[in-house]
């Protein structure tokens, strides 16, 4: 089997970030996903700023009233990368704890698998803010991922205000896991993912959020590997 017998869907979701230009990016992204299938998923009170979009998918905005920090246990290791992330965030209120109320990206992304009619063998989940690089060889991870339920999650490099700038990165694949899944892009297996756990987690006030919430409804459940990849993919700020 090739990558070309391999049915692949892009879910592109996320924050609404006022000053990126998202129809430049959503275009110069197309390009390079033009053999798949693509459907966007936003809040119904955004929908306005996505309205030159086909396949929009949208569902009211959840309002997050707990703390994920307060459910996620500290890790034994106290010099981890985790531990560090888990005594910041835990200590900042949740009023104005981003990272606590990132659980809704998930929320959005799980509202969007449930709404398509369609099945696929691979999805592919991209932020709205995110931009594949051209060089990235996205078939290669697709038929990886698909033969051996490997999950992908990519490590962005940010840059500012234009496109243009992605020339100043180089090209490069590194794999670095951290105990969480990076989100700016992820690959997974249709079949690993049930929606309807991600949304009975988040009842129970169990569900995390940002990366930790996607290792929770990706990897964990699959007992799968998964591999953080630097680079490849940037974020706009």
């Amino acid at each position: 089997m090739t990558s070309n017998d391999i049915s692949v869907a892009v879910i592109v979701n996320g924050i609404h970030i006022p000053h990126i230009d998202y129809s430049h990016l959503i275009a110069v992204n197309r390009k390079l996903l033009q053999n798949f299938d693509i459907y966007y998923h936003t809040w119904d009170n955004q929908i306005g700023n996505f309205n030159k979009i086909t396949n929009l998918l949208s569902c009211e905005e959840p309002t997050i009233d707990y703390n994920f920090y307060e459910v996620l246990e500290r890790p034994i290791d106290k010099k981890s990368p985790q531990s560090t992330d888990w005594k910041k965030w835990s200590k900042i209120p949740f009023e104005d704890n981003k990272v606590a109320k990132s659980i809704k990206q998930l929320l959005g992304y799980s509202d969007a698998v449930g709404k398509i009619n369609k099945t696929y063998d691979v999805l592919i989940r991209l932020r709205f803010d995110s931009w594949i690089l051209p060089h990235l060889d996205l078939n290669e991870l697709i038929l990886e991922c698909y033969n051996t339920g490997t999950v992908f999650g990519f490590i962005p490099k940010n840059i500012k205000n234009t496109l243009t700038e992605y020339t100043k990165i180089p090209t490069e694949t590194s794999y670095i896991n951290r105990g969480w899944l990076d989100d700016c892009m992820i690959i997974h297996k249709f079949d690993n993912f049930d929606h309807k756990y991600a949304e009975e987690l988040f009842k129970q006030q169990k569900l995390y959020g940002a990366e930790y919430g996607w290792k929770q409804i990706l990897v964990d459940p699959y007992n799968v590997d998964f591999k953080n990849i630097l680079g490849n993919v940037v974020v706009l700020r």
